[in-house]
């Protein structure tokens, strides 16, 4: 304590250089930040879409009697799954289920109150019998086509994993949390499907465990008339394991997605799964008729969505280099500088018979205190400004990107009269996934926190070792006594 009074006196006796050394170090630490800030979420993003796509075999059982329907799917037996999902190539997996859902004591989001007001009152039962949430059960929400795929994004909280299996847990949009004034940790009132009234549907509590955003302009957004529980804003992710144990009849399994250690097996994985599961198998659900196992995936299309994160990672990387060596650099000097100066009172202290070990701690904290205050300043302005910036470097290319996509759904939905991501995904058509246009901080806010105190730890290393340099000479050196 006594040597962090003297180093805060000292820095008070010397304020004005004091202030100009901490906004110098606030500009280039700044710099320095943002550019690993963006660096290091880049990568994460990159990592994200190869592991969901890049590295990803969608499976499905497609009816071989039902050709006129694209998505005639049968649901999967427990030990197919096992067979899929053990394999050691497989680093993840999920199981994807969708089922109504009902806030019972909660309301949901409504995107335009005046048009769900008109549609009930022209359908006065509306609400007595449809539901008011939609349920996507997830193994998990991370890789789940229905989350990162369409734009998601966790800001609080934590998503769900393989360790949530049979848990109440789930997870909700920003703008329903808001709504009903919600945080992580609460236990909300919920409840299965009413099946267009036929049923009640089944009650039960869960904890929320994160909560998500999503874009206005997320793919998941159909084209048909809108009910709360078509909007994206009132999805609630659950395991999979859960609202299939609720509801194991309206919510089966038939859309496995499996994510391989390495895009390099998965020729020899869906060999082996062929051998294993065969190629044709008696539907389960439908006497008399027949399955075909069918692999979708696609290499190519990781490249594509990944470009703008590739764009943002070269560049900050190479940027970021430079920055790192120049303020180095300039820490160095700006150090040498005030130990030339402090050279006569570090005689003083040698020749007074004080210890070295305390010299050196007290001036390494005359010269950690202003780069903390100023690395404190920076990491909140880098974060600040990471957004912003990353929409300056991709956004023409993740815009163009989306609008490609746009338009590919508008041609679906004048073909098919609407767009429903859900049955895309059933044909097997999974070639899409919304780019943001900006970096997601939130699931790189560990790495992010881990450099900025990694740097701090390298700064102290050099600044530490140029001191005990410094007092490695002789008092009568440093005091400048050549008798």
């Amino acid at each position: 304590m006594i040597l962090l009074q003297r180093s805060i006196k000292a820095l008070r006796y010397h304020w004005k250089r004091t202030l100009l050394v901490m906004a110098v170090y606030t500009v280039l630490f700044s710099l320095l930040l943002l550019m690993a800030v963006l660096n290091i979420t880049s990568e994460q993003q990159i990592w994200d879409t190869q592991m969901g796509i890049g590295n990803s075999v969608l499976v499905r059982k497609v009816r071989l009697e039902d050709p006129n329907r694209r998505d005639s799917l049968s649901m999967f037996k427990e030990e197919e799954v096992q067979t899929l999902t053990t394999d050691a190539r497989v680093a993840s997996y999920n199981l994807l289920v969708k089922g109504g859902a009902n806030l019972t004591e909660g309301t949901p989001y409504i995107a335009d109150q005046t048009m769900y007001d008109d549609l009930l009152r022209r359908v006065p039962d509306l609400e007595e019998r449809d539901d008011n949430a939609q349920f996507i059960g997830v193994t998990d929400s991370q890789y789940s086509v229905f989350f990162s795929g369409a734009g998601f994004c966790l800001i609080d909280g934590s998503g769900i994993t393989r360790a949530d299996e049979g848990q109440n847990v789930v997870l909700i949009s920003e703008k329903v949390a808001a709504i009903n004034g919600w945080h992580v940790g609460d236990r909300i009132a919920l409840a299965t499907t009413k099946n267009y009234g036929l049923s009640k549907g089944t009650p039960f509590e869960a904890e929320i465990k994160g909560i998500y955003a999503c874009p206005e302009d997320s793919f998941i957004r159909d084209t048909v008339e809108y009910t709360p529980d078509g909007l994206p804003e009132n999805y609630i992710f659950i395991p999979q394991t859960t609202i299939t144990a609720m509801e194991p009849l309206l919510c089966q399994v038939n859309m496995v997605f499996l994510y391989l250690q390495s895009p390099d097996l998965i020729e020899s994985y869906i060999a082996d799964m062929s051998g294993e599961l065969g190629d044709v198998a008696e539907d389960i659900t439908q006497r008399g008729w027949h399955v075909q196992f069918r692999y979708t995936w696609d290499e190519e299309w990781n490249q594509i969505v990944s470009a703008p994160f590739q764009e943002i990672s070269r560049v900050t990387g190479a940027v970021m280099a430079v920055i790192l060596l120049g303020t180095l650099a300039v820490v160095i000097l700006i150090s040498s500088g005030e130990l030339r100066e402090k050279k006569r009172e570090l005689g003083v202290w040698l020749a007074c018979g004080e210890r070295k070990g305390r010299i050196l701690t007290q001036t390494l904290l005359e010269k950690l205190l202003p780069i903390v205050v100023a690395g404190a300043a920076a990491l909140t302005i880098s974060l600040a400004a990471a957004g912003p910036v990353s929409r300056m470097i991709v956004s023409d290319t993740s815009e163009q990107f989306n609008r490609q996509i746009q338009e590919q759904r508008q041609e679906v939905g004048f073909w098919e009269i609407c767009y429903i991501m859900e049955v895309e995904l059933r044909a097997g058509n999974y070639d899409y996934f919304y780019v943001s246009s900006q970096v997601d901080l939130y699931r790189s806010r560990g790495a992010i926190a881990g450099a900025a105190w990694g740097g701090f730890g390298l700064l102290g290393a050099v600044l530490a070792l140029q001191i005990f340099l410094a007092m490695g000479k002789d008092p009568r050196t440093l005091l400048g006594d050549t008798q």
